[in-house]
């Protein structure tokens, strides 16, 4: 490659990047925000609020699929949270077994330090799941 060839496509990558932002790859730590609590939570709710009054309102045929419909929402948020402590779970006993093994040596207290970063990232994802799954659960009793 040739280096006129190079900086086209760097600068194809940053143009990317700075068009649809970037994110990390799986083995590295994620430092950016995990939600905005607030609209994310107002989001839900008030999708489940247009989903009652829109798509199953009172008088219609699809009211009477409103609570199974809603309640798959929850269902869908509560599957979320558990798929991101199974794999809080499945990390566990490796992050355990790389304390354990620990020599000093900067490569394994990288590896320690990358894999926590990456738990304590899905441990974030997850309360954030659980929270939303609150908040879908009590939209669903108010509708």
């Amino acid at each position: 490659m040739t280096a006129s060839n190079l900086a086209t496509a760097t600068a194809a990558v940053c143009e990317q990047a700075q068009l649809f932002g970037t994110a990390p790859g799986p083995d590295e730590y994620d430092n950016r925000d995990v939600w905005d609590g607030d609209d994310a939570t107002a989001a839900v709710a008030e999708a489940i609020r247009i989903l009652a009054a829109g798509v199953a309102p009172d008088g219609t045929q699809l009211a009477d699929e409103r609570e199974n419909l809603l309640w798959g929402i929850v269902n869908a948020f509560h599957a979320q949270t558990t798929r991101l402590e199974r794999a809080v779970d499945r990390m566990t006993p490796e992050i355990k077994d790389l304390q354990r093994a620990q020599d000093g040596t900067e490569l394994r207290a990288g590896e320690l330090e990358r894999l926590t970063d990456r738990v304590r990232n899905l441990n974030d994802r997850r309360d954030a799941f659980e929270a939303l799954r609150d908040t879908a659960a009590d939209a669903y009793k108010t509708h």
